[in-house]
């Protein structure tokens, strides 16, 4: 069994076995709990069924071979949505369309509750794929070198085992293709204040915000050394720098761009505050000034995700089950 079949018989049974476990009428209104285990073992049976059927798998590689020969970044994800919506098209799966921006969200199941949600990341990353293949990347400066396109075909083939088992299930599963998960960072422009320079004057006279731009990420680094709890740890990381062109070059501008990450919503939302401070600070030593950006086309910022820790519990316990 590959990782693709591996993930997807993991997905599909932990949304039935949330079923058991999470509604009444699997628990503490089963007047006969032997037959309901045995049903639910049979039930694992027809998904590792399904999930090992060749023309699946092959169908599965081909999706993810033409995600990621298609990348696409955050909030660009447009042809990977058309394929998406044409494939739920040709299940019959109901979905509602765009969600912000190119996001899908597709049902499987009864419509009521309970519910459970299936989520998988569409959007690549600004990288040049370097390895010769078959099905490399046809866009020049963009790869999925993050897995998405193998959690997008993933959560597709969910959707056609559930499908196939709709009668089965007792609840609705929601299937959420999500746009723009590497978002999370942010992007500064240093720039010389409002003056007239000349080259004869001297170099102590002029602001330089290559300077700036460099003291600003050293100082960026204390935020993680010197002002997290090691037990919450925070991540704030400097990526890309862009600045003078030449030797001689009289730099008017120097622009970062990088990403932040936490733990807990608190030091998430407290990050971005601090960086803006930093940098700000940082540029007028130099005498420049800073613009910095966080939303980008006024998209927002994901915080972390916290997981309930009942249903953390039980997907370790599912995937114990199948893994060992």
């Amino acid at each position: 069994m590959d990782r693709l079949q591996l993930f997807l018989f993991f997905s599909i049974f932990l949304s039935f076995s949330c079923y058991k476990s999470l509604s009444l009428s699997a628990q503490e209104n089963c007047t006969n709990p032997v037959k309901a285990e045995s049903d639910f073992s049979s039930l694992k049976d027809k998904i590792i069924r399904l999930a090992n059927e060749p023309s699946t798998v092959e169908w599965m590689k081909k999706i993810r071979r033409e995600i990621h020969m298609n990348p696409e970044l955050a909030y660009e994800e447009f042809q990977t949505s058309a394929l998406i919506r044409r494939e739920l098209d040709q299940m019959g799966i109901r979905y509602r369309w765009p969600v912000a921006g190119t996001g899908v969200v597709a049902t499987v199941g009864s419509g009521s509750a309970p519910f459970v949600a299936m989520r998988a990341d569409m959007d690549a990353l600004p990288i040049q794929e370097m390895v010769e293949w078959e099905h490399k990347s046809r866009v020049d400066g963009k790869m999925h070198a993050c897995g998405h396109d193998a959690h997008t075909a993933m959560l597709l083939g969910a959707a056609k085992i559930l499908q196939e088992l709709e009668h089965e299930l007792q609840g609705t599963v929601v299937l959420i293709f999500q746009p723009a998960e590497e978002r999370g960072g942010f992007t500064a422009k240093i720039s010389k204040n409002n003056t007239t320079v000349n080259y004869g004057e001297f170099f102590q006279n002029r602001c330089d915000p290559v300077l700036a731009a460099a003291t600003s990420i050293i100082s960026l680094q204390s935020i993680a050394s010197r002002e997290t709890d090691p037990c919450d740890p925070q991540v704030v990381s400097v990526s890309m720098v862009q600045g003078g062109y030449a030797v001689d070059d009289d730099t008017i501008s120097t622009e970062l761009t990088g990403t932040f990450r936490a733990f807990s919503k608190k030091n998430f939302n407290a990050l971005g505050p601090r960086i803006k401070e930093i940098i700000r600070k940082q540029a007028a030593v130099y005498e420049c000034s800073a613009q910095i950006d966080f939303s980008g086309e006024g998209h927002p910022n994901i915080p972390p995700t916290v997981n309930d820790k009942r249903v953390y519990e039980h997907a370790a316990q599912v995937s114990s089950e199948i893994c060992g």
